[in-house]
């Protein structure tokens, strides 16, 4: 003897859908609900039901549910409550309460059709992969370390790469923020006696979901060429104390899960930091973290760093400036010529 149960919502669909299996499938509701918990069956019976055919007592559903052996889970094209599916918080609207009941017995009961996981978890896919078994480089940060404005051949990261011989992968994206970075270097497949070279961006950027797509770093500038963010993202996050200390905790992963790996970690302030932030790392990193040292000057009281050139945008490094970066790394870096 089993029982199978559809669940659903209140339309008459499901009841189709489970009378098309068993002509003699019947409907859980509040006239029967008590008899069905409280009878032993002797046959197999098929029966369905949804939340809104119920008393709002979640425990008689969670009860009616695990009498059964088989749970067939048929969502509706279109809900009763003609609500959307809130990632954040499923359980405001039916269908993520029913899916919420549903996932809370799936160790126990066999349940079909239902996804254990719709949520898109490649939003923050690894951007690049190992390259070699043998050690390697691997480059990590945002736009500068990405070569933004020079062509990849003439960024800093591939002429280290050239002139050392060793294979390299770029954890790179433009805009991207520090817990991006992180995020990226402890998920990477880092090895033994790898090199990692992390190009430190501005403390002032956030990683952000919002409807499904992934912003890496929500910086100043995105608040000035889309001042929508504003709604979903206050733009004082950005300087918050909170964001302040997530990076912070994001540079001691890195850190943590490199010395754990027995990889090499370089870490160079190439974006003019927040004081707060250079506070801390010059503090806590002074093994791994070193300023590039940029010739800067003064404008209207705020300090303004200087690249020897520009890039095709004319606003990040040019050639030149990839040059030097180069040079000051395997200099300031000793760590390549051990490998090599």
């Amino acid at each position: 003897m089993t029982i199978q149960i559809y669940v659903g919502d209140t339309n008459k669909e499901l009841g189709m859908l489970a009378r098309s299996y068993s002509p003699t499938a019947f409907i859980i509701d509040f006239s029967n609900y008590k008899e069905f918990l409280i009878t032993d069956y002797t046959v197999d019976v098929v029966a369905f039901t949804a939340l809104g055919d119920l008393p709002k007592d979640l425990e008689i559903f969670y009860n009616i549910l695990l009498k059964a052996d088989e749970i067939i889970y048929a969502p509706p094209d279109r809900w009763s409550d003609d609500q959307v599916l809130n990632n954040a918080d499923p359980t405001t609207c039916v269908q993520g309460l029913t899916e919420n009941m549903l996932l809370l017995i799936s160790d126990q009961r066999v349940i079909k059709n239902i996804e254990l996981c719709y949520l898109k978890t490649d939003l923050a896919a690894l951007v690049d992969s190992r390259k070699t078994d043998n050690p390697q480089i691997w480059f990590a940060g945002c736009s500068i370390t990405h070569g933004f404005g020079v062509d990849p051949s003439q960024r800093y990261g591939q002429l280290i790469a050239d002139q050392t011989g060793f294979k390299c992968s770029f954890l790179t994206k433009p805009g991207s923020s520090i817990q991006w970075a992180a995020d990226q270097i402890v998920r990477s497949d880092i090895r033994a006696d790898d090199m990692v070279i992390w190009g430190l961006t501005d403390s002032a950027r956030l990683p952000y979901i919002h409807n499904n797509k992934y912003l890496p770093g929500v910086t100043c500038r995105t608040y000035a060429k889309y001042p929508e963010v504003e709604k979903i993202l206050p733009f004082n996050e950005l300087f918050s104390e909170n964001t302040l200390y997530n990076n912070i905790c994001a540079v001691d992963r890195a850190i943590n899960f490199c010395k754990k790996m027995q990889a090499n970690l370089g870490i160079i302030g190439i974006v003019q930091e927040m004081p707060n932030f250079l506070r801390y790392i010059k503090s806590k990193s002074k093994s791994e973290y070193v300023d590039f040292p940029y010739h800067i000057k003064f404008s209207n009281g705020t300090v303004v760093t200087q690249y020897e050139d520009l890039g095709t945008d004319n606003i990040h490094p040019g050639p030149v400036q990839h040059q030097q970066y180069k040079t000051f790394i395997l200099n300031h870096f000793n760590f390549f010529n051990k490998q090599i």
